[in-house]
């Protein structure tokens, strides 16, 4: 449904529907369904672009009328390596792009990784699937995290955020980081010991 005042807002991917309702209530909403290679071309005209990590906006794309309309780029991203920010600055177009975005995503994974590979589920999955188990056998125990010794590489916003999610399982945590003062991650540790303890609690 095409908007009222005008307003084109061009997505290189497709997207939540509760992104397209919010966006389509402030502008003719288009999604990319072809390939992405082929994004630039369906989104000339558009005022808005929201973007992912395939796509590039460089001096090029701005300079030789292929993007005329573009006013601002909202980007899915963490950081900005596909996006030539001083260009689009010059061409009067606002970029933006979410800082925090893989924090929680990669922390997870980071200890869902660490409790497959400690409680061995890769391998005993494998052996249940491969018609080998006949019934118990002592094997595959793994080990606990429960009250392990941890060492995270690494204190930034995913290593502590790997501190937070550890908390509940042991206090026995140490990071190597240095860009990280010691005072700086012993606060960070007592901050996500304190909150884990408060979420067990509750």
């Amino acid at each position: 449904m095409a908007c009222l005042n005008g307003l084109r807002v061009f997505a290189s991917q497709p997207i939540f529907d509760s992104t397209r309702a919010l966006l389509s209530r402030h502008a003719t909403l288009i999604v990319h369904d072809g390939t992405t290679d082929q994004w630039l071309a369906s989104a000339s005209g558009s005022h808005g672009l929201l973007s992912f990590m395939t796509d590039r906006i460089t001096p090029f794309e701005l300079s030789n009328g292929l993007l005329p309309n573009l006013r601002t780029v909202s980007a899915v991203l963490r950081g900005a390596d596909n996006f030539d920010v001083d260009a689009m600055e010059k061409a009067g177009v606002s970029f933006s792009l979410c800082r925090d975005l893989l924090t929680k995503p990669t922390a997870e994974l980071a200890i869902t990784l660490a409790l497959s590979v400690m409680r061995q589920v890769t391998p005993s999955d494998a052996h249940v699937r491969s018609g080998s188990f006949r019934g118990w056998e002592p094997t595959f125990y793994g080990a606990s995290m429960q009250g392990a010794a941890v060492g995270v590489l690494g204190w930034g916003s995913v290593g502590q955020e790997v501190g937070r999610l550890l908390a509940p399982f042991t206090d026995n945590i140490s990071y190597t980081d240095t860009a990280v003062d010691s005072g700086q991650a012993a606060a960070a540790t007592a901050a996500a010991a304190a909150t884990a303890t408060a979420a067990t609690a509750t």
